[in-house]
């Protein structure tokens, strides 16, 4: 089975947005909506992204978080978790902007957050 990167987003909108990308391409992402929630999202999240394509954590071999943007809480948040995950599975962390996930297929996937005003980084430095 080939190996995974796990992207995290806990800062472009109000929720946890995460994806399982494998040779390039988005295999599998999800939107868990919830203003203000991340902390109770994210890990509960990463665990039914992994069951939804079958995988286990060790088929993780590098993780991305997005490490600018949104309120330093939901930054905070996504950047600890993500360094967490790292070490204990001795696999490389990086920021990004998410330009790269944009560029890659990474798509808006529940449309009803369009309004927020920091809901894409197109346009936007960090």
């Amino acid at each position: 089975m080939g190996k995974y990167t796990l992207f995290i987003d806990t800062v472009l909108r109000p929720g946890v947005l995460i994806a399982l990308k494998s040779g390039g391409e988005i295999v599998i992402q999800n939107f868990y909506p919830g203003n203000r929630e991340q902390a109770e999202k994210l890990l509960p999240s990463i665990e039914q992204l992994l069951t939804e394509a079958g995988l286990k954590l060790f088929d993780l071999e590098k993780i991305e978080v997005v490490n600018c943007g949104g309120s330093f809480t939901s930054l905070r948040l996504g950047v600890v978790i993500a360094n967490a995950l790292g070490y204990a599975l001795d696999v490389p962390v990086s920021g990004t902007s998410g330009q790269s996930f944009l560029a890659s297929g990474y798509q808006i996937v529940a449309p009803e957050y369009i309004g927020e005003p920091n809901i894409t980084l197109k346009n936007k430095t960090c």
